[in-house]
């Protein structure tokens, strides 16, 4: 059995015109039996702001709220506290019985804090490192494996040896790229450099996890490591001493082409050659990672080191033939 619903605006047109009261107390009885809460009061022809007297015998909406209420709630009646909002504060609304709008009503519980994103700083993107990602390892690989006689039998040079029945004294091996004898990183903290502080702080994590931390010494310089170099910053300064023979030295610096020309810092091409030099005569070979293409390269300094550019486009294959030149 379905249910009807509430009376619309249809049937009250339809029993006005049917029913057609002629008097006020006609009027009044269908009003009430059709329109209850005296929604459509210009329809009967009364002024809308007049209010309609109930009987005695009836109760009044006010007495049924206050009956249907609990005790401990304010009456609709009574004032409570309403909040100022703070400037710019979206605050929903509701419309009354009269037609205007009200503030809601502030209600107990907890306070509720209101994050202001306006003035927090925006998140940036982490910078994209200079290698790519997935070439990164190999790069350093080819970089800091030194040629070590720790690869497989090599056969071909024993048969001379064997065919002539001689006795073989010692296995001959081939040449592998090895990393066992670790690499000291001298990092520039130059002014010039700051702009690269996370690039060198990924790649030293990077040549840390490629090598292991046990086989990577760390130290910081100025300028040219020759003016002297210290293991982290605020530490004193020491003068600079090449590695064991034989371990590669790696060198994050733009050798000055970023410093300014009236800067303490900015070193001479005749230093880097002098440093070059001391480290190549004690059994390092060194290889210095820039940051700026080889056209603002200082001239001359190729033929002391090995310069390789510090960017997305270097791959281990041009690093390997850098160092077979």
């Amino acid at each position: 059995m379905s249910r009807r619903g509430e009376i619309s605006l249809g049937d009250m047109l339809r029993a006005v015109r049917e029913l057609a009261p002629r008097d006020a107390e006609s009027r009044r009885l269908l009003r009430r039996a059709l329109d209850p809460l005296g929604l459509m009061r210009s329809l009967w022809g009364e002024h809308a702001g007049e209010p309609e007297v109930l009987p005695s015998s009836e109760p009044s909406l006010p007495a049924l709220t206050e009956r249907a209420l609990p005790a401990s709630l304010p009456k609709p009646s009574t004032a409570l506290p309403i909040e100022a909002p703070e400037a710019g504060e979206v605050l929903p609304t509701r419309l009354s019985q009269s037609g205007g709008a009200e503030l809601p009503l502030r209600l107990p519980g907890p306070e509720l804090e209101v994050l202001d994103h306006s003035s927090a700083p925006p998140m940036l993107p982490p910078p994209s490192p200079l290698f790519v990602p997935a070439w990164q390892t190999g790069i350093l690989t080819a970089a800091l494996g030194v040629p070590r006689p720790e690869g497989p039998l090599d056969v071909p040079r024993m048969v001379p040896q064997l065919a002539r029945q001689l006795p073989v004294r010692e296995f001959p091996r081939r040449q592998v790229r090895s990393l066992r004898l670790g690499v000291q990183v001298l990092v520039d903290v130059s002014e010039s450099m700051v702009p690269f502080a996370e690039d060198r702080k990924q790649l030293l994590a990077c040549v840390r996890a490629v090598l292991g931390p046990d086989r990577v010494e760390v130290q910081q310089f100025a300028g040219v490591p020759s003016r002297g170099v210290r293991r982290r910053a605020g530490a004193a300064l020491h003068p600079f001493e090449s590695p064991a023979s034989g371990t590669p030295l790696l060198v994050l610096s733009d050798l000055g082409i970023g410093a300014s020309v009236f800067s303490d810092e900015l070193p001479d091409v005749e230093e880097w050659r002098h440093f070059a030099g001391v480290a190549r005569r004690a059994g390092s070979r060194v290889v210095a990672l820039v940051p700026y293409s080889s056209a603002r390269w200082p001239r001359g300094l190729q033929r002391r080191m090995h310069l390789l550019h510090w960017d997305r486009h270097t791959t281990a294959r041009a690093v390997l033939q850098e160092l077979q030149r």
